[in-house]
């Protein structure tokens, strides 16, 4: 929640109206936690794809798929559920996340042991 909190009341208290504020702060709570994730990421493996941040692209695509919910409920009246309601939730998790895998699945670089990473001296 460290990104939320901040981002909606900073939007919030410029004045910007209805769920933009609460919007910005999904999209700066999934951003700030995919930005920890990538560090994390990048600490660990001894080769990474330079230029290319899958672990924030998930995040926010996540974030997004949050509000593209909420927009849709509040259009429609209905909520994702059911059978298409699980398609769509598999989706969303599993597609965004095949750049992170495939870091491993390509043998890009083995998994640091956290002895190795060097901060736990």
């Amino acid at each position: 929640m460290c990104g939320y909190i901040l981002v909606l009341h900073s939007i919030d208290s410029i004045g910007f109206p209805g769920d933009i504020p609460h919007y910005c702060g999904i999209m700066g709570n999934f951003t700030v936690s995919g930005i920890f994730h990538e560090y994390c990421m990048r600490c660990t493996y001894l080769a990474m794809s330079m230029g290319k941040f899958p672990s924030i692209n998930l995040f926010i695509i996540h974030g997004l798929a949050i509000i593209l919910e909420n927009e849709v409920y509040k259009l429609t009246g209905r909520k994702f559920s059911g059978f298409w309601g699980s398609v769509w939730t598999l989706i969303i998790i599993t597609i965004p996340a095949f750049p992170i895998a495939g870091h491993m699945l390509l043998g890009q670089g083995r998994l640091l042991d956290y002895t190795e990473w060097g901060i736990w001296r």
